[in-house]
């Protein structure tokens, strides 16, 4: 079944905390507002440091600020600081998560079985080769409706898409290049690109198809944004958007 969520309260995994210091303590201790609809659920945030909560309401703004039908971003960094995790979070405010069995999964099953369906749908196009990571994430971080548009799941996945059964859909550049137009056929919220740097050879047939996703919000994630400045070059390149490069705390005051 592409379709997954747990059951109970599991244990959750030991994350560690960020250190309680200055401004990071303050907002350690509650919900994190984007606005005043969308928050980051304590659960969530009380392990994040501050460029990472940054980094979410950079996204948030960017494409949904203000009740934004469009818009684009691109979160870069050269170290590996939690961009996955970031876009959790992303997702968590605006799907009105509490990190909370108790009223997370009563949720989920609700839009599983109801006429309307999730509150929202967002495809995340990754490599085959983090693809698990993606799912292992959200698994750990919180509780949400994952599909995997993948092989021999590619069918149902998209089934349960177009009933709105679904929160988060995985796939992979591959299947994005094969199955565009199946992928066209379901209504999207936002689509985020992992490791975007990868559809910056714009003849390639990767690129074509990731670029004609129709969605009109896009988020695309790099390690190497200084390195792959031509992805992100005019409007044909379909991510025109602001960039925010993240650093370490460490690396802004010179240690």
């Amino acid at each position: 079944m592409s379709f997954s969520v747990r059951d109970g309260d599991e244990i959750r995994p030991s994350f560690p905390a960020p250190d309680s210091q200055g401004e990071d303590s303050e907002d350690n201790d509650r919900d994190y507002g984007l606005d005043a609809s969308h928050r980051i659920p304590f659960i969530l945030n009380r392990h994040l440091r501050r460029y990472q909560r940054q980094g979410i309401k950079f996204m948030f703004r960017r494409c949904f600020g203000g009740g934004s039908l469009e818009g684009g971003a691109i979160l870069g960094d050269d170290m590996g600081l939690g961009k996955t995790v970031q876009v959790i979070g992303l997702f968590s405010a605006l799907l009105g998560k509490t990190h909370r069995a108790e009223e997370d999964l009563p949720a989920i099953r609700r839009a599983r079985y109801s006429p309307e369906g999730s509150v929202g749908l967002f495809l995340v196009v990754c490599p085959a080769s983090v693809m698990k990571n993606w799912e292992q994430e959200l698994d750990a971080w919180g509780y949400f409706a994952v599909g995997r548009l993948y092989k021999t799941e590619r069918r149902e996945t998209l089934q349960l898409a177009r009933l709105g059964r679904l929160e988060v859909v995985l796939t992979t550049f591959e299947t994005a290049r094969e199955s565009v137009e199946e992928i066209n056929s379901v209504r999207w919220d936002c689509v985020v690109v992992d490791e975007v740097h990868r559809i910056k050879e714009p003849r390639s047939k990767v690129t074509n198809a990731v670029k004609s996703i129709r969605c009109r919000r896009r988020i695309g994630l790099t390690g190497t944004l200084l390195q792959n400045r031509s992805v992100f070059k005019g409007p044909k390149s379909g991510y025109v958007c602001y960039v925010a490069i993240l650093r370490h705390p460490r690396e802004e005051s010179g240690a």
